[in-house]
């Protein structure tokens, strides 16, 4: 990542960031709170600083508020450790692999991108979640219509109204590996339009509120070693662990595998039956990667001079595409 689309990124960190009148918060709230010029922060920000002491960036991540599980990629990032320019595949080729891995896995299980958008699935989840042809039309009706965060945090999703157990600590989970993924694409409009068709959406209050209490949250909730428990109306109580994204390095970003393993034989007779039944079959669901994906956002820059504390105007967003 060269130092103008870190500093967008550290840009974009900045206004997700709420001050006290609720507004993004601004270079000066951020350098004072930093105990830095705000020069320091434009110039960062501009890319103009291409090179970043190691205390700076420890302020940067503490005042911007990065989570454990995002500081790997904030770090990356950080040094112009880019492993895109290393890659030698095609975003094509990338997708073919983990479709590869996809049809191998005799578990419940996906395939996302960079976005958490959902590219591809097996037979067992699509059956597990009663997905029907109604949901994908409802689905390619929206932007960003097969996005985890929809299915998870919707109130009509089937996970939000038949979790029995651990129910919190899945959800603050699943916005920490969000949060995580799409961290080095902060600064594209394809994630400023994400965002907010996401938390404008009225049936996506449970996001909402998530998202304001993992702002606050200090210590980050990890959910790698307890199981979430599910209603199902077909297969009775489930009870599986959601462990770490495997990721599949990718020009386009990186495409993460998910599968989920049963923490109960009851499960595990059921994901057995599953595979059983639709071993191999996979079903694609959207395109990769998305349009737009890298294209990046300008921000106007902040008048440094102005003793108001008011947030600048924010940029202008994005229209959703037409279908």
């Amino acid at each position: 990542m060269n130092a103008k689309t870190f500093g967008k990124m550290i840009a974009s960190l900045r206004r997700e960031r709420r001050n006290q009148h609720g507004l993004p918060t601004t270079q000066k709230q951020l350098a004072q709170e930093m105990g830095l010029s705000p020069t320091i922060i434009s110039n960062i920000e501009r890319g103009i600083k291409a090179t970043i002491e190691p205390d700076t960036l420890l302020r940067l991540t503490n005042a911007l508020r990065i989570s454990p599980r995002q500081r790997r990629e904030f770090l990356l990032c950080a040094v112009r450790a880019n492993e895109l320019d290393f890659l030698e595949i095609s975003a094509q080729q990338s997708l073919e692999k983990a479709l590869t891995m996809l049809r191998g896995l005799a578990l419940p299980a996906f395939v996302v991108d960079t976005y958490d958008n959902l590219l591809a699935a097996n037979y067992s989840l699509l059956t597990l979640f009663d997905y029907s042809e109604t949901m994908r039309q409802q689905a390619e009706s929206r932007f960003a219509g097969y996005n985890v965060l929809r299915f998870v945090f919707s109130q009509n999703s089937p996970f939000l109204q038949n979790a029995l157990e651990n129910q919190d600590a899945y959800l603050l989970q699943s916005i920490s590996f969000f949060q995580s993924m799409t961290l080095p694409w902060m600064a594209t409009r394809y994630y400023t339009q994400l965002m907010t068709d996401l938390t404008e959406s009225p049936d996506m209050q449970a996001l909402r509120d998530y998202l304001a209490r993992s702002a606050d949250n200090k210590q980050e909730t990890l959910f790698e070693d307890v199981f979430v428990a599910l209603r199902h109306a077909r297969f009775g109580e489930l009870r599986f662990f959601s462990p770490p994204l495997t990721p599949v390095a990718s020009p386009a970003g990186s495409l993460y595998l998910v599968a989920y393993l049963p923490a109960d034989k009851h499960t595990a007779q059921v994901f057995m039956e599953l595979a059983q039944q639709g071993y191999g079959q996979i079903t694609l669901l959207q395109s990769f990667p998305v349009e737009g994906h890298d294209e990046e956002i300008e921000f106007e820059e902040e008048d440094l001079t102005s003793d108001t504390e008011d947030s600048p105007e924010p940029y202008e967003q994005p229209h959703s595409p037409a279908r």
